[in-house]
């Protein structure tokens, strides 16, 4: 059974940049192999990564939901790509951008949040939440403009489970429990990444790859909201990225 606090936050922090909707600040830097779509060369040899992803919204803004640079020695280069579809997140590899909107910061959790989706999900979107657990569950969000639920996850500390499942007129489906482990404590920072794909969501759990969730609200554009809400104390939503 899942739990809904309905007393909304009304908090957006739309990432802060005089020439798109895209800032290299710390904690949205990502590193490790990035499988993309639509992905284009775009820019002369040498660049930093921060000249990558100006040069990306520039000359190429269709191609820039994701900003990477690839180097040999010390030649580096950029390229741009449309869309996600993997990430084999690795320290030692090439750093990469997520160009999107900063949600929501530090907001506690309980009670209840709700923030909008710019747009609403599409193909290749990326979803970063960094939270904090609380003492018994949070539960992730991923809401249409009605009643429906594309996708609820929830973590379950005291539990020690992670469930999935959807909800579609006022119905709850089939829930998925399958997990490869659970050895999450309440007071962790928690870090969750989802890839938005043509027939699933690709989820990561502090980097490691969790489970896909296949769409059962199939027109994802209708996808609207990202909400959250979970029991216990302790729980904090430092930060929700949607690229």
């Amino acid at each position: 059974m899942y739990s809904w606090y309905w007393l909304p936050f009304l908090v957006t922090a739309p990432l802060l940049s005089n020439q798109c909707d895209f800032s290299p600040i710390p904690g949205h830097t990502m590193r490790g192999i990035f499988e993309g779509f639509s992905c284009s060369k775009f820019s002369s040899t040498n660049a930093t990564l921060v000249q990558c992803a100006l040069q990306c919204y520039k000359f190429s803004p269709s191609q820039c939901r994701f900003t990477r640079q690839i180097c040999f020695g010390s030649i580096c280069r950029c390229f741009a790509c449309g869309g996600a579809e993997a990430i084999e997140f690795r320290s030692d590899h090439e750093p990469f951008y997520l160009r999107g909107n900063l949600l929501v910061t530090d907001a506690t959790v309980p009670p209840y949040g709700q923030w909008s989706i710019p747009d609403g999900l599409k193909k290749g979107r990326v979803i970063q939440v960094k939270c904090v657990l609380p003492t018994m569950r949070v539960n992730f969000i991923l809401a249409c403009e009605h009643s429906d639920i594309a996708f609820v996850l929830e973590i379950n500390v005291n539990a020690r489970r992670i469930k999935r499942n959807s909800r579609i007129n006022g119905t709850f489906g089939s829930e998925e429990t399958k997990v490869p482990f659970f050895n999450f404590t309440a007071g962790e920072e928690l870090e969750v990444v989802y890839i938005v794909r043509h027939a699933d969501y690709f989820v990561y759990i502090n980097q490691v790859s969790f489970f896909t969730f296949s769409h059962r609200v199939q027109d994802i554009e209708k996808i609207k909201h990202f909400e959250v809400n979970g029991g216990g104390t302790g729980g904090l939503i430092k930060s929700v990225y949607v690229s």
